[in-house]
């Protein structure tokens, strides 16, 4: 599996002469901050000199990146702690992959004829940080290791799998996730086995009265060098003694589907229905024991009569389905079964729009974010009077959080409110959330004189909003909006002159020396 933190894209014809430059690094997570982790220089200065730059130019990034910042117009430097698996956790993807990136795009500060974009990709590579954990919901410990209890017929046949959670490790694979398992302490009775999962094999037959308990340490460790990481769980083993049947589920699995971010619909998903033939048994319902805590948040589930309720909203941009291992026991004979909740999606998020000034432009503040955007808020872009007319001064990027199925249209429709500022599309690589655009000053050329202040609203619609996002947020606007203030510098650019420019007086002969005449403007 493979993400990108930052991908610059728009469907677009390419109106725009461009050439592209590629290079890739290697970061290691938790360098400290300030660390350089490359020279531009040597990385693209070839490319540089090809496309009619100097070896030495100095590079601007095209939009801000959180973990790094380029300082001197060259050395990109370590800007804030990087820690791979808060990355993978914050971008939705799982970190047990190699291959783990970001993409920085740079251009010249002083650009060329050429429009050259150089890009770089940056992996993230992964030490050897976290020990497998077990995370048990409310958790008892002995010797601060995790206990997790287990039942066991006394009954069960040789040969009996008892599932056991496998330990969880943030670290990538392979060299640094889980690997090996075993028991910490002899046992005759029981045996650990990873084939196909990990489980508990019964080795021979139990006897409640002799023994009614049975405490096993399972301990798990990666490959990681010069040391492994370990980590341990305990198993309590409790041998339950026997009665003759056991309950059955009605369906094993079932298929639920539900709306995101609904709440009208009956907060009962699903209700669990079993049988026993033990009429004195009673029915106990419950989540098995690899439900996570996120799904007992989510979802809760009555003991006595087996259903299944919606504690709260589901968003289908963090999980589009959940499985329910859920269990149903007589106290002793337990069986299990799977509920599977389908999140249907329906485009309910807003796209968030992103201006950030360019470098040669004096701007307060330099980047504006709808995602956290102050009420009021706006930036302020200082023009020259009389610079050339479709001057490039900052870049707006759109994106959709919605999933990509919902992001409907492959060109955003941004307008804005008047025509001392446009915006055209950046030919770059695209995805099918994200659009990146120039702005730039209007097609006539500004005058202090005339007018020395613009408000400028941009604003661009939701690309799929339709009836299902009316339905669920009826009072949501359609669009995203950013305000602007351009304030126009004034230039030198007008002559004194008089007015009126021909003046005629009247003059009484004889008049005393030093009487005034006129007075000139």
């Amino acid at each position: 599996m493979r993400f990108l933190a930052f991908i610059f894209c728009c469907f677009l014809p390419n109106v725009f002469a461009q050439s592209v430059c590629e290079q890739r690094i290697s970061v290691e997570e938790e360098l400290p901050v300030g660390t350089e982790v490359a020279d531009l220089d040597p990385l693209f200065g070839s490319c540089a000199l090809s496309h009619g730059l100097s070896r030495s130019t100095k590079f601007q990034m095209l939009e801000s990146n959180r973990y790094l910042e380029l300082r001197e117009n060259r050395s990109l430097v370590m800007r804030s702690r990087l820690d791979r698996e808060a990355v993978c956790d914050q971008e939705k993807h799982c970190c047990s992959v190699l291959d783990c990136q970001f993409k920085i795009i740079f251009m010249p500060v002083i650009p060329s004829s050429q429009n050259a974009y150089f890009h770089l990709d940056v992996d993230i590579s992964d030490i050897n940080d976290n020990k497998p954990t077990w995370i048990m919901p409310l958790p008892l410990y002995i010797d601060q290791i995790p206990l997790k209890t287990i039942s066991i017929l006394e009954l069960s046949a040789v040969g009996t799998k008892i599932p056991i959670p496998q330990a969880i490790d943030a670290d990538a694979a392979p060299e640094n996730q889980t690997a090996f398992y075993r028991l910490t302490e002899p046992c005759n009775t029981f045996s650990l086995e990873t084939d196909p999962s990990l489980h508990l094999l019964l080795r021979e037959r139990l006897n409640y009265d002799q023994q009614k308990n049975y405490l096993l340490t399972v301990e798990a460790s990666d490959s990681g060098l010069p040391e492994p990481q370990r980590g341990y769980l305990k198993l309590n083993i409790s041998v339950q003694d026997q009665n003759n049947h056991a309950p059955k589920l009605e369906e094993v699995s079932a298929h639920v589907k539900v709306f995101e971010n609904n709440m009208n619909v009956s907060p009962i998903l699903y209700k669990i229905r079993a049988s026993d033939l033990d009429s004195v048994d009673q029915l106990h319902y419950g989540w098995a024991g690899s439900a996570s805590a996120e799904i007992k948040s989510l979802f809760s589930l009555d003991p006595r009569n087996g259903e299944i309720r919606l504690n709260g909203m589901l968003d289908y941009e963090k999980r589009s389905e959940y499985r329910l291992p859920v269990e149903v026991t007589d106290g002793q004979f337990t069986a299990q079964g799977e509920i599977l909740v389908t999140v249907i999606n329906v485009n309910d998020n807003l796209p968030v729009l992103k201006l950030t000034a360019l470098d040669t432009v004096e701007a307060v503040p330099k980047e504006l974010n709808t995602a956290e955007l102050i009420t009021g808020a706006k930036m302020t872009l200082k023009v020259m009077e009389n610079s050339e007319p479709g001057k490039w001064i900052a870049t707006l990027s759109y994106e959709d959080p919605d999933d990509a199925e919902l992001a409907l249209q492959p060109i955003p429709k941004c307008q804005l409110s008047n025509d001392a500022l446009q915006i055209q599309p950046l030919d770059l690589p695209s995805s099918s959330k994200k659009r990146l655009f120039k702005v730039l000053t209007g097609k006539e050329p500004f005058d202090r004189e005339a007018r020395s202040r613009y408000n400028v609203i941009i604003e661009c619609l939701d690309s799929g909003v339709g009836q299902a996002m009316r339905q669920w947020h009826p009072q949501r606007p359609p669009a995203a909006v950013l305000s602007v203030e351009i304030v126009v510098l004034d230039q030198n650019d007008n002559p004194p002159k008089f007015i009126p420019s021909i003046l005629r007086v009247n003059l009484t002969e004889n008049a005393n020396i030093d009487t005034l005449v006129t007075q000139l403007q």
